[in-house]
């Protein structure tokens, strides 16, 4: 028997069960996991605020499930046929699998990987099934085809990562998702040039990320836009040069435009998913500038600008940054090099551990802006 945070329906806290786990079958692994992180992904499929009103009663009929897609943790078994992994290794999670050899991969854009994509949107291994079972044998569903905010699990290597022993980690669960996106919308999405204004709207750990892949990117000036004072000091710790304090009485657009001269930022990335957060970006990006959109939005959360005078005349562009453009095989040894280094840092992110049966405070705690981010203590 095994614990983990079942979802048993949308808005309801999570309900911390033992639950069964088989051997790993062929072409599987199971893994011991130490600490997952807890992502405002994890929120919006708890709420169903990603999805419509048809897929949310698609995945009704997939309750109960795992939550929890970022993690990190020591394979306990390896099933027949695996030869990329063994006993032992210490391995990060991935929410969105790279096969390597699917059309996707091919065109070295493994983060649309449709075998990984298949994965994350069925909730199940690629054969449709699942692994996880209740005391009672009721099938347990798991999130991306993970399920991290769980004592084990079992997956196939192409959700997996391989790193180093010695990675701190509650630090090396946040690489497989919010780091590797951040980092990753400002390494590979956005062509930052040496000398670069830059913007991040939102400093949770995916904006603090993109804050430090800027200043690893060669950009002079960050400035960091959030709610929270608290994530503005982070902010500025991990490499930000300025900081606009947001809220509903004041024009950020204006301040972010006044700290640049009136011109505008050369790359703004957006990390929140809001309407109005997206609009703010576009609207501080200059002439010639980059909008990085990396903020998982709500269904209706549109982009849009004036064709004449920001696409034609103005010669914007408009970046959509899933999962960090990563190719996880490589990002991930080159994060953790600089991790290593003390070039990117990963442990000042957190603001808070907690133990599995905490878990609905520390969403709480997310929900409420009272953590920049929460890990779960698997160990």
């Amino acid at each position: 028997m095994t614990k983990a945070a079942l979802m048993r329906a949308f808005h309801e806290p999570l309900s911390v069960e033992e639950v069964t786990l088989p051997h790993a079958g062929p072409g599987e692994v199971k893994v011991r996991l130490l600490a997952s992180g807890i992502c405002h992904s994890d929120l919006s499929v708890q709420s169903g605020v990603l999805l419509s009103s048809a897929q949310r009663d698609g995945l009704a009929t997939k309750f109960p499930m795992v939550l929890g897609h970022e993690g990190a943790g020591v394979i306990t078994e390896v099933g027949a046929g695996v030869t990329s992994l063994r006993e032992g290794d210490h391995v990060i999670t991935l929410p969105i699998g790279q096969c390597g050899d699917c059309v996707y991969c091919s065109k070295s854009q493994p983060f649309l990987c449709d075998s990984g994509q298949s994965i994350m949107r069925h909730a199940a291994m690629p054969d449709g099934s699942t692994r996880f079972a209740t005391e009672s044998g009721e099938s347990v569903w798991q999130m991306s085809g993970i399920g991290t905010l769980a004592e084990e699990l079992i997956v196939t290597p192409t959700s997996l990562v391989k790193i180093a022993p010695g990675v701190n980690m509650a630090s090396a669960s946040l690489v497989g998702c919010a780091i590797l996106t951040g980092s990753g919308s400002a390494l590979n999405t956005a062509d930052i040039k040496q000398g670069d204004t830059v913007v991040v709207v939102g400093c949770g750990p995916v904006g603090q990320s993109i804050i430090q892949g800027a200043r690893i990117a060669g950009a002079e000036r960050i400035i960091a836009v959030d709610l929270l004072p608290s994530k503005l000091a982070l902010a500025t710790k991990v490499g930000a040069t300025d900081e606009v304090l947001a809220g509903p009485d004041r024009d950020v657009v204006d301040e972010v435009r006044k700290l640049t001269n009136g011109h505008g930022v050369d790359v703004a990335f957006e990390a929140i998913g809001l309407q109005v957060t997206t609009d703010q970006a576009i609207k501080m990006t200059a002439k010639g500038g980059q909008i990085i959109i990396v903020g998982m939005a709500p269904r209706d959360v549109m982009v849009s600008m004036p064709s004449l005078s920001g696409v034609l005349r103005g010669a914007k562009t408009i970046r959509g940054s899933y999962f960090g453009w990563s190719d996880a095989q490589k990002d991930v040894a080159r994060l953790l090099e600089y991790y290593k280094e003390g070039v990117f840092h990963i442990d000042e992110i957190i603001s808070s551990v907690v133990k599995i049966d905490q878990v609905n405070d520390g969403f709480s705690s997310l929900k409420e802006g009272k953590e920049t981010c929460v890990v779960v203590d698997l160990s």
